[in-house]
């Protein structure tokens, strides 16, 4: 499947890195230093680096990876090719307005600024399909002032949420350009698709950080009308996507709408709370064989759109990478970290086995699907300290 050709009509000069479609046997990475140039892929058995639907550093190269199984249709899947194929030509441009996820884990669900928020992205739809010139202005006034008075709620948290626009943002409208090419629907109803989850409360607030996307997506397309040529410039600027749009809006301090209290916003804040607790005391009741790590002082990596956080705990549902004995241990299972109250200092982790650990010797042993780890273990709380 050759792209190339197609990308930079997404995007001026997105040229398309390499990439990788593979399922749970094997992999075809194309447009790899790898691949000779008489072959347009090179296929192989599927290893531990392939896992979700991301961008990886794959033999020193950034490649976009994604697992075809997920997509029944071809549209689908070339969309997301093109969407992470984004994310490595940012990597290759040095974007560097990445967000914060540790603070994205902390963020606070404060019912005033769930409030305001989705009154903010109700404002941003609106303004999005709106035809009236001076209505379409009226509604992004709204949502200016809605944010911005956010700001006074939640201080840099927002910052956050712009930053998560600002990278994912892009990569959405990549992905919903290259969607609509191979579709046969109008672009119109494929940009109400994508909009939709602008109006969801309940995702909104259950999934922060996937919301972004939405809003990051609905920028773009509004610096598209007030600012055209927006792209030429994008990786030669400091400023977030929403900092672009209030400049190219010519942005002044508006007045705050009244906020009518939303019982619904309430509920499913309420809601949000009890399905955290809920999972990782679903994770706690696991049979198998429970074990706490300690003494691990670093977490190197993991997927920000599956963890669950409650209190000071966090479960880590996909993957995580810690230093463990100098060495990056990967860990690819449900793994649940606890943090001091303070949540700076990692108290432990904690897993579930199918078996219990081998014992080689007074200080090595196997954990089953992780391998061979140095520390004392204590039989008797299944707990390994490791250095």
């Amino acid at each position: 499947m050759n792209l190339s050709h197609t990308a930079e009509s997404y995007w001026p000069r997105f040229s398309l890195a390499a990439y990788a479609l593979y399922d749970d046997d094997t992999v075809y990475l194309f447009n790899h230093p790898l691949v000779q140039k008489e072959v347009d892929f090179v296929s192989f058995p599927t290893t531990k680096e392939f896992m979700g639907d991301t961008l990886i550093l794959y033999e020193g190269v950034p490649t976009a990876i994604v697992h075809m199984d997920r997509y029944e249709r071809f549209q689908s899947l070339y969309s997301m090719v093109m969407h992470e194929s984004f994310h490595a030509y940012q990597y290759i441009q040095e974007e560097h307005r990445f967000p914060d996820e540790v603070q994205g884990m902390t963020y606070p669900l404060n019912g005033e600024n769930a409030q305001i928020r989705q009154l903010e992205r109700m404002a941003l739809h609106d303004a999005l399909f709106e035809r009236n010139p001076e209505e379409k202005r009226a509604r992004l006034r709204t949502f200016f002032s809605l944010r911005e008075h956010r700001r006074t709620v939640v201080g840099d948290f927002l910052d956050y949420e712009l930053k998560i626009e600002t990278i994912e943002g892009p990569a959405w409208y990549v992905e919903l350009k290259a969607y609509a090419h191979q579709s046969a629907c109008s672009y119109e109803s494929i940009v109400k698709k994508y909009s939709e989850k602008l109006l969801d409360k309940k995702n909104s607030i259950h999934r922060l950080r996937g919301s972004c996307y939405s809003s990051g997506l609905a920028i773009c397309l509004l610096l598209d009308e007030f600012a055209p040529s927006w792209k030429e410039t994008f990786f030669n600027s400091n400023q977030t996507m929403y900092d672009l749009l209030k400049v190219a809006f010519h942005y002044n301090v508006p007045k705050l709408p009244s906020i009518p209290t939303d019982t619904e916003i309430e509920s499913y804040i309420a809601e949000a709370h009890q399905t955290r607790i809920a999972e990782i005391d679903s994770f706690l009741k696991q049979s198998g064989y429970h074990i706490l790590i300690k003494g691990i002082t670093k977490i190197k990596g993991f997927d920000p759109m599956n963890v669950v956080i409650s209190a000071n705990r966090r479960l880590h549902k996909t993957f995580l990478k810690v230093e463990m004995n100098d060495d990056i241990v990967l860990f690819q299972q449900p793994v649940l970290v606890e943090y001091a109250d303070n949540q700076s200092k990692i108290v432990a982790l904690h897993l579930v086995l199918d078996q219990r650990p081998i014992i080689h010797n007074e200080n090595t042993f196997t954990l089953d699907g992780i391998g061979v780890i140095t520390g004392i273990y204590d039989d008797r709380t299944h707990t390994l300290t490791v250095k």
